[in-house]
């Protein structure tokens, strides 16, 4: 709830015994509001090419400690040295779905846990581009959860009514972690669109159907059906099946 001047606090690496290789974050005022979102980096160009997605005006280019993909740590220290956070990290706390977690990050999903419980990181989503810089976790739990969900809006759409040229998938879970297999079916079954192959889910989002079909025609006038499949690393298995209508 605080405005906080982190002007001389610093990032660092640390041990069982130290804290090492300190880099100042900048020696001018640095106003950061509260609930808002600062990312650090000492190459913010490279980041934003990366992560499309980025919100550019909450970047901050600065030296920072050494960090290594496979495991290390990273230390918030105010001007006075003491502690403010520290989080010991590995590569281990990253989805076991995930076939390669190189770009991934990790993320911390609420600030009432404990930084370093492993339960309290998770990979990045796909549906976010696997980074959301400048903004939200997209694992970020909410204070409070309405019943799972897929709601498409509208139901009836049509490439020539404006506004309503498109529809959207929005889902809504119980925990984020998700790995979802989306897809639109005709009314005999087969398979004309693929949105999803095995994308892993925050805990809410959307995905866009546009009447289109995997190789790039338009879907005919009619009835289709929207099957979004969901399973959990626990074996939970969901699958909700939706009317989608394009009209004339």
């Amino acid at each position: 709830e605080k405005y906080v001047n982190l002007k001389n606090w610093s990032f660092a690496n640390q041990n069982e015994d130290s804290i090492y290789n300190e880099k100042e974050i900048t020696v001018s005022d640095l106003i950061i509001a509260p609930k808002t979102y600062l990312v650090f980096s000492s190459n913010t160009k490279a980041v934003i090419s990366l992560y499309p997605g980025s919100v550019e005006t909450n970047f901050f280019q600065t030296t920072l400690p050494s960090m290594n993909d496979d495991e290390g740590s990273i230390v918030l220290l105010q001007e006075s040295q003491e502690v403010v956070d520290a989080f010991s990290y590995s590569d281990k706390f990253h989805n076991p779905l995930l076939k390669d977690d190189e770009g991934v990050s990790l993320e911390r999903i609420t600030f009432l846990e404990p930084t370093q419980n492993p339960n309290n990181w998770r990979s990045a989503n796909a549906s976010v581009g696997f980074a959301t810089p400048g903004y939200f976790n997209s694992n970020t739990r909410p204070d409070t959860h309405e019943e799972s969900s897929v709601v498409i809006e509208p139901e009836i759409f049509s490439p020539n009514r404006p506004g309503q040229d498109f529809a959207q998938i929005n889902f809504q879970f119980d925990q984020s972690g998700y790995v979802a297999n989306v897809s639109i079916a005709d009314q005999q079954g087969r398979v004309i669109k693929r949105l999803a192959n095995n994308e892993t889910l925050g805990y809410q989002g959307f995905y866009r159907w546009d009447g289109d079909r995997d190789d790039g025609s338009k879907a005919r006038i009619g009835y289709y059906f929207v099957w979004f499949e969901i399973y959990a690393l626990d074996g939970t298995v969901k699958t909700y099946r939706k009317r989608v209508v394009i009209g004339g």
